[in-house]
């Protein structure tokens, strides 16, 4: 199944204030492929997701808590693979469903964007976590 999704695992800078991640720089992530950027928040035993995009991309960028990734190949193939707490780009490929559980005990935050312009960006529902 990987070759419908991808994880990159990403340096994380850590000092006494925190830590910060530079997914651009150390991924080599063109800024100018980020459509349709959202930052959102998953509480503690809850999934964001449960679709699929059919004409593009999703990368997701996912730090600080242990998180569950499911996904749904459009053959049916499903998948899911733990995440710690390690900073990591995810990304989904067209037609592959998704859903992330925030499987820590705290709320964390996603980033995500899209490939393609704003008109190309639909999702299409898909239960794939409860």
């Amino acid at each position: 199944m990987g070759n419908f999704y991808s994880v990159s695992y990403i340096q994380t800078y850590e000092d006494h204030r925190g830590a910060v991640v530079y997914p651009f720089r150390d991924l080599g992530v063109d800024p100018a492929s980020m459509k349709s950027m959202h930052v959102a928040t998953i509480a503690p035993g809850e999934a964001r997701g449960n679709h699929f995009h059919p004409n593009h991309q999703e990368f997701i960028l996912v730090t600080g808590a242990d998180m569950l990734l499911s996904l749904v190949t459009p053959d049916g193939k499903a998948e899911s693979i733990g995440l710690g707490p390690e900073a990591a780009l995810i990304t989904i490929h067209p037609g592959v469903a998704h859903a992330i559980k925030n499987e820590g005990d705290f709320p964390c935050f996603v980033t995500c964007w899209y490939s393609g312009g704003r008109e190309d960006v639909r999702s299409e529902p898909y239960q794939v976590l409860d």
